[in-house]
């Protein structure tokens, strides 16, 4: 009999285990709709005039013309990063990010296009990834404690 209940114990606490660990983290915090840097530095500088927008970012890296007769201001910024993995092998990677503001013959914003993050959205970016990581080390617990719980009781 008694070894029954100490089966159905290490059980109960296997389970109990699980729904503690589940509790670490909710789907909605990883469910939230972003908007895209796209359409916020639209709204942001859409009508901004040539002026404004030099003063606020600086001189362009160029001006280049759209097509008809128009310009558009081009600013991009490179980004570089160096891995070094465990076997000792070294990764480079380049990446640009840049804003483009379209101007009409008059020198007013009628586009952007980026394929940066709207202000902020980087944060709360990494704070997903953070809740991820929280989730995934009270998995790892969870798996050590179904390991050990046979040792628990004997």
């Amino acid at each position: 009999m008694k070894a029954i209940s100490m089966h159905c114990l290490r059980y109960l606490l296997i389970i109990a285990a699980a729904f503690a660990m589940t509790g670490c983290s909710s789907y909605n915090n990883l469910s939230r709709t972003y908007v895209s840097g796209t359409d916020y530095y639209n709204s942001t500088y859409r009508g901004h005039t040539h002026g404004q927008i030099v003063k606020e970012y600086g001189a362009p890296d160029r001006e280049v013309s759209d097509g008809e007769d128009g310009y558009i201001l081009v600013y991009e910024t490179y980004h570089t990063s160096s891995y070094v993995d465990n076997m000792g092998f070294v990764d480079h990677s380049v990446r640009k990010s840049y804003i483009q503001f379209f101007m009409d013959r008059n020198g007013v914003c009628y586009n952007v296009k980026t394929n940066k993050l709207a202000p902020g959205q980087a944060e709360e970016a990494f704070a997903a990834v953070a809740i991820s990581a929280g989730v995934l080390s009270g998995l790892s617990t969870l798996g050590f404690l179904t390991m050990m719980v046979p040792f628990m009781f004997h």
